[in-house]
């Protein structure tokens, strides 16, 4: 009984579906750089769009930093910060205690080829399996693409551009 609940109520932890819902005004523009909170973009890479969300906290350093956060496998730049999704939600509260601007990429779905989904994986270096499908696409250009926009468009230090994961987002972190 009492072990059964524990494992559905983790297991419902681990795929928690309930993060910040599409930006209604998704799109290629920059963000208003006064406007604090969630923002949604896509960027052209490869003949793809590949989205992203960017935070603003409602405090900025002078030319901030910008850290990069790739999610987990089977995740999405969305669902990572749910109320129930566990460490990738501590970057929220680095990025209003440091003021740094928090961009945070998404994967393809290896089966369907979306990228704006909520179960994508990144083309890490690992060989795809049935347990841990692998993406094609091409992340690391994606990456190269993002971090080039944000720098052109964002006051920000572009010597202080800093990339993290989890999991499968770990995995391209280290290819990166």
């Amino acid at each position: 009984g009492v072990a059964a609940a524990a494992l559905l109520v983790t297991a419902g932890c681990a795929f928690d579906r309930t993060g910040p819902a599409p930006d209604a005004q998704a799109g290629t523009g920059p963000i208003p750089w006064d406007r604090p909170g969630w923002h949604e973009r896509s960027i052209p890479v490869a003949g793809d769009r590949r989205w992203y969300r960017l935070y603003r906290p409602p405090e900025l350093v002078d030319e901030p930093p910008v850290v990069l956060m790739l999610h987990g496998g089977s995740r999405s730049m969305r669902d990572s910060f749910g109320p129930h999704a566990g460490g990738p939600r501590g970057w929220l509260d680095v990025a209003r205690e440091a003021g740094f601007l928090l961009a945070v990429p998404n994967g393809t779905n290896p089966e369907t080829g979306d990228t704006r989904g909520d179960n994508q994986f990144w083309n890490d270096p690992r060989l795809a399996t049935d347990e841990a499908p692998s993406s094609q696409a091409d992340d690391i250009a994606f990456i190269g693409a993002l971090v080039q926009r944000l720098l052109a468009r964002y006051p920000v230090d572009e010597e202080r551009v800093y990339v993290t994961g989890a999991s499968n987002g770990g995995m391209m972190t280290y290819r990166m």
